[in-house]
């Protein structure tokens, strides 16, 4: 969208660049980002309930090709929103599954590695798309989401045919011996009570929640409106504006990749020194990217603006690779989904908020475009850059203290003890969900025939004459015969009871 926000604006019937901004800027970023939550929850819950995660990731890319459609053959505004909001309920759902294989594909040590080559891809795809929408190759707009749906749709069949599912827990060092010497797989389900502990009582995931939320606030409005501002307030032509994009996004792929090696590099010296590196390099990033927005270079192909456009997208992208990998290493097997899941959709509630910003400080303060990117660049970045400093304390702590929860699992494993779970708390998945409801029914019927045959009983009481109660007071009862009634009531249940046990 963002390089042609403009001719979108003119399809529907807007021409001045505030009502621009703000139905295809702000507008369009909060359906995408924000209101698109139930989908991206939906999805991300239903990773730690499934067996099936292929089936899943399948069904969210193909999802993504066929809302994208939709945004091409909008032939109203409300048709174009609310296909963008399917499409960033799938997109933002997506994430969290392949974080999910990641891993269980890769040991502790290899996740920054592996995250530094999905992350860049990420990125890359999202800035190629710009370069590509800019690039004038279609004939209106439309050719670009057209493209689009036919590209998820065929990764799609790819990843139907092509991508396996891996064992959950597989690639935890702590569960090898468990693995070996049991053969059984790692069977901790989701519950209530895990998920709300992993997120409020772990100190890491509450820090990397947040931190990403802010730091992905400048992304959004980067997103959504730098390409657009290059070409509109810097005065540049949509396609040499295109062209900085896309030197932006090599230094992101760059950066992306640098990033992971260089956290892994540091995670094996010293794991604290991961999260020093994502802070630094966080606050690093604001210097090239306000002189690529303030500089004085005229020439989109000058030295000054290759360079500082490289050094822009290399430098902010060095701490983003690292985050999720940080999530996979503090939370067990079965809470990562979920984790992942909220993770995300606080990154993409930022990218959807972030474009708001420029919108209010434009509306409410007079602010120019380049005055919101300086502030908001520069006070969301330098807020995320202290979090992570929190985070050198906690990432050692929270990583030892999620190992030794699954040593202890491993060792009851091993020793054949079985553990507690409670069957309110757990989050059962489809396949389980279907035993369990037979097995209440069971429950509530033998219950309820129990109930029945108790007020049989009750009616076959001797001392109840022709449906009337008959008050008989202690003073007027034999005691024989009160013993040999209470025996033939006794008798009488018995009997019921064994019928019961029968039919049932």
């Amino acid at each position: 969208m963002a390089p042609n926000l403009t001719e979108i604006a003119s399809t529907f019937g807007w021409t001045d660049a505030a009502d621009r901004d703000l139905y295809l800027g702000s507008y369009c970023a909060l359906a995408t980002g924000v209101f698109s939550f139930p989908i991206a929850a939906a999805i991300g819950v239903a990773v730690d309930l499934t067996k099936h995660r292929q089936h899943l990731f399948v069904a969210t890319v193909a999802g993504t090709g066929l809302a994208t459609a939709g945004a091409a053959a909008a032939v109203s505004y409300t048709q174009f929103i609310a296909a963008r909001l399917v499409t960033g309920g799938f997109m933002a759902g997506s994430v969290p599954v392949a974080f999910s294989f990641l891993g269980d594909l890769f040991s502790a040590h290899e996740r920054n590695a592996a995250s530094s080559g999905l992350t860049a891809c990420m990125g890359i795809g999202i800035l190629a798309g710009q370069v590509y929408a800019g690039s004038n190759l279609g004939d209106s707009w439309r050719h670009v989401f057209w493209v689009s749906s036919c590209f998820s749709l065929a990764c799609a069949l790819l990843c139907g045919c092509l991508v396996s599912e891996p064992i959950r827990g597989g690639k935890e060092a702590i569960l090898q011996d468990m693995f070996q010497k049991t053969g059984k797989r790692y069977d901790r389900k989701l519950t209530w009570s895990g998920f709300v502990h992993s997120i409020r009582h772990n100190n890491s995931n509450w820090i990397l929640l947040w931190q990403g939320f802010f730091s992905n606030l400048p992304w959004g409005i980067i997103f959504v409106f730098l390409n657009d501002f290059l070409s509109q307030e810097r005065g540049f032509s949509v396609p040499d504006a295109t062209f900085l994009i896309l030197i932006f996004a090599a230094g992101s792929g760059v950066g992306g990749i640098l990033g992971g090696y260089i956290g892994q590099i540091l995670h094996s010296v010293k794991r604290s020194y991961l999260p020093l590196f994502m802070a630094v390099s966080t606050a690093a990033g604001i210097i090239p990217l306000y002189g690529f927005i303030n500089g004085q270079f005229t020439r989109a192909r000058s030295a000054q603006g290759l360079l500082l456009s490289f050094a822009s997208g290399l430098i902010a992208s060095l701490p983003a690779v690292s985050v999720r990998p940080c999530l996979l290493n503090v939370n067990p097997p079965e809470t990562r989904g979920a984790t992942l899941t909220a993770a995300n959709l606080l990154i993409t509630l930022g990218r959807g908020v972030g474009p708001s910003c420029i919108t209010l400080l434009s509306v409410f303060y007079g602010c120019s475009r380049k005055s919101a990117f300086n502030i908001t660049i520069i006070l969301f970045w330098m807020i995320s850059a202290v979090q992570l400093l929190f985070l050198i304390k906690w990432l050692p702590k929270d990583e030892d203290a999620m190992e030794a929860e699954l040593a202890s699992y491993a060792q009851r494993a091993i020793s054949g003890q079985s553990e507690k779970v409670d069957d309110d708390e757990a989050i059962l998945s489809i396949e389980d969900r279907i035993a369990s409801f037979d097995g209440r029914a069971a429950k509530q019927t033998i219950l309820y025939v129990r109930e029945g045959l108790k007020e049989l009983s009750e009616e076959l009481n001797p001392f109840r004459i022709c449906g009337d109660d008959v008050s008989v007071s202690d003073d007027e009862i034999d005691d024989s015969i009160l013993d040999d009634g209470a025996s033939s009531v006794t008798n009488t249940d018995a009997y019921m009871s064994e019928k019961t046990a029968l039919i049932v």
